[in-house]
Order: structure tokens, then C-alpha cells, then sequence
């Protein structure tokens, strides 16, 4: 796992990239204002992660993004290559059965983040390679989203950041799941900007267009942000209820201290369930860890969300 977030730091720097942050599990080593910092971060589906900034997008097409891509997997066979050759050495038994262990675990993750695969939440570095090859608008979404990750980074809010970056792909450019990714982050852009029934006829109308690739997480955040735009902008129960699929009751399950997830239940708490207690103690979890959670204006973000959900409360309960 570390050598193959290893590789794509080292093919990052050769090509040009910046350092944003390295995740193993649950830790995460961000740079903020030029210094690391340890946070804590988890995303379901994945055991580490190494983001970086790419250099300035270019739009005759020349953009480095293939090695960073597989500088995971040329990690992986380069140490599964030096360790199956130290096998080959006069060594002791024990020793060439450690290289060959060793060989092996190197290899594995090669073949696994090699060969394009689809995962049920999330796409492998060779699934994306193939992507970027098939459909060249990959490419600028790959470098609006790493750039706006390093603003986050940084500690920006979604709202301050440039509205360029949110822009709303079109159903037939929509072919991979990265591309869909974009469409809902810019729907979120609409969400802290306060346009809601824009967001919530965009997010419904993906929703309903199944055929259109979308990892397992972004389909969780997809119904997540509609149950929570259904219950401010007051939309039927039933439909609302529709929105929840069990891939998304499994992601809230594991992604409990996730900020956009207690915002989601945050909602459900106080304007379906009308319980101030449960309410509470999720105000309470989100407290607790918003000091180690690395984007801290997504923090700001989600709060103004959650007070949001204040105020409908207090306007709800007013004529009732």
C-alpha cells in the first residue's frame, strides 16, 4: 500500500506536480500553508490515497497525467521485480521464501490497479488511464478536481473558490464516473450558494438516469444531498424516501464521522424525525471531529448547511 502511494508521488514530482496530501487508512499527512500537518480522513473503499496538484492545465492537450497515474502500479513492479530477483540469489531458505512473500504482495496490488476494473465504489488507476484515452474532457475534469482539492487543501471554502471549476457536464460527455463527479460537485456549488431547487431538479434528474456511470461513493453523496434538499425545500416523504439505496445505507453505516454524513442525518434528525435529542448528539459527534479533519472550509461549509437546518426547523415548527 505504501509503496504503491509511493509510486505516485515520486511519478507526481518527476511530472511536475505539487504534493497536496498522503493518506494511509485513516491518517493523512496534508501540507497546509507549507507545512505537514496530521489529520484524520476515511474513505470507505479505498486504503490510502496520494493527492497532488497538477501543473497548469494546458489546452493543446499536453498534460502529464499518465505517469501519475501508474506510478502506483510501476512501483509495484519495480519492488516486485528487485524482490523476485533477490530470490534468485544464494540465500537461505528462509530468506528466499521472505523475497518471494514479499514479491508476491508487490505484485498483487500491480495487477489489481493495473487492469482497468470498475469497483463497485471506485474506479482503478487503470480504469481511469483507459478513461482519459477514451474521452479527452477526463482530462480537464482529472485537473479541476486535484486543483480544487489543493484548495481545500488550504483550508478554502467551496463557495470562495473560483466558480469556474463547477462546471455541469452534459449527459453524453458523461461517460465515466469521474466525469458524473464533476456534475454532482457542481451541484453542491449550487447547495452552499443557496440554490437549491436548481440542485435538488439536477441531483434528482441524475438519480433517475441510472444508465450514467457513477462510483458507489458519489451515488451515496447523490442520494445523501437529495434527501437533505427534499427535506429544506419540503418535498414529498415518499419520494423522498425513494432516494436511499442499500449502497447508501451500507456507505452512512461506514462513514459515520463523515462531516456530509452527519449533515445528512443532521437533517433527518431534527426535520423528519422532529428529535432534538438525536440532533444533538450528532452536533456533538461532528464537534469532535472537525479539529482533525483536514479540509477544515468544508468544515465551515457543512456547518453553515447544518445551521440552515436551524433555521427551517425553527420556521416549520413556527406554524405548526
Amino acid at each position: 500500500l505504501v509503496l504503491h502511494e509511493l509510486g505516485h508521488l515520486f511519478a507526481g514530482l518527476i511530472s511536475g506536480y505539487s504534493f497536496i496530501s498522503f493518506r494511509v487508512y485513516n491518517t493523512v499527512w496534508i501540507k497546509k500553508n507549507g507545512k505537514l500537518a496530521i489529520k484524520k480522513y476515511k474513505l470507505t473503499g479505498t486504503a490510502g490515497q496520494c493527492l497532488m496538484k497538477p501543473p497548469l492545465y494546458q489546452e493543446n492537450g499536453k498534460n502529464p497525467i499518465n505517469l501519475y497515474q501508474l506510478g502506483g502500479v510501476l512501483m509495484n513492479m519495480l519492488c516486485a521485480g528487485i524482490f523476485g530477483g533477490l530470490c534468485l540469489l544464494p540465500i537461505a531458505p528462509i530468506s528466499r521464501a521472505f523475497f518471494i512473500t514479499a514479491a508476491a504482495m508487490a505484485l498483487i496490488p500491480a495487477v489489481i490497479n493495473g487492469i482497468p476494473f470498475s469497483g463497485k465504489m471506485l474506479n482503478n488507476d487503470g480504469a481511469n488511464i483507459l478513461a482519459c484515452k477514451r474521452n479527452p474532457l477526463m482530462i480537464r475534469v482529472f485537473y479541476t478536481q486535484m486543483i480544487t482539492l489543493a484548495e481545500y487543501a488550504e483550508d478554502a471554502r467551496m463557495k470562495d473558490i473560483d466558480e469556474a471549476n463547477y462546471f455541469f457536464p452534459t449527459e453524453k460527455e458523461m461517460t465515466t464516473a469521474i466525469i458524473t463527479t464533476q456534475y454532482v460537485n457542481s451541484c453542491c456549488y449550487y447547495i452552499i450558494n443557496g440554490r437549491l431547487d436548481e440542485a435538488y431538479e439536477k441531483l434528482k434528474w441524475l438519480h433517475n438516469h441510472t444508465e450514467i456511470p457513477r462510483s458507489g461513493i458519489i451515488g451515496a453523496f447523490i442520494d445523501m444531498e437529495l434527501t437533505y434538499l427534499s427535506l429544506l425545500t419540503e418535498q414529498p416523504k415518499d419520494e423522498r424516501n425513494s432516494f436511499l439505496s442499500k449502497t447508501t445505507m451500507d456507505f452512512i453505516q461506514k462513514m459515520k464521522e463523515n462531516p456530509t454524513v452527519l449533515r445528512y442525518q443532521y437533517a433527518k434528525a431534527l426535520l423528519e424525525d422532529n428529535n432534538t435529542n438525536d440532533a444533538q448528539n450528532i452536533r456533538e459527534q461532528f464537534e469532535s471531529m472537525r479539529n482533525t479533519y483536514p479540509y477544515q472550509g468544508e468544515i465551515l461549509d457543512e456547518l453553515e448547511l447544518m445551521n440552515r437546518v436551524d433555521e427551517k426547523y425553527k420556521e416549520v415548527q413556527s406554524y405548526a
